[in-house]
């Protein structure tokens, strides 16, 4: 009777063990397939982020040399219409400016589309 009662005993250990083993992989499978969808929708929000970044660029540049100054920025948005709405979506027009010396590498005092993008992807 006593061998009954210790095969019972590590018996009922033994499945509490395995309940455990299944709940704590669930978990982790759950863990994983959350962190993969905020993954994903980090990737969307920068691509979304990267075609605005694109179309500004490309609209703000007055002169058309490729490369975006502050002055140009702020002209775009007193004479393009939508433009303020647009920059509004990424940064304010005062955000921007400010950012304009941090995102300038060459200290040029324009951003190449490459200088645009790497400033917002470091952000």
């Amino acid at each position: 009777i006593v061998y009954f009662v210790l095969f019972m005993g590590v018996s009922a250990i033994s499945v509490m063990n395995l309940v455990t083993a299944i709940i704590v992989e669930v978990s982790i499978d759950a863990a994983r397939n959350d962190q993969e969808s905020k993954d994903k929708a980090s990737r969307e929000s920068m691509k979304k982020t990267m075609a605005d970044l694109r179309s500004l660029m490309s609209d703000a540049d007055l002169n058309e040399d490729g490369e975006l100054t502050a002055e140009e920025l702020v002209r775009a948005c007193n004479i393009i219409p939508g433009m303020l709405d647009k920059i509004n979506t990424l940064a304010s027009v005062e955000e921007f400016v400010e950012l304009f010396d941090i995102f300038d590498d060459d200290a040029s005092g324009s951003l190449t589309p490459s200088e645009l993008y790497d400033g917002f992807i470091a952000l």
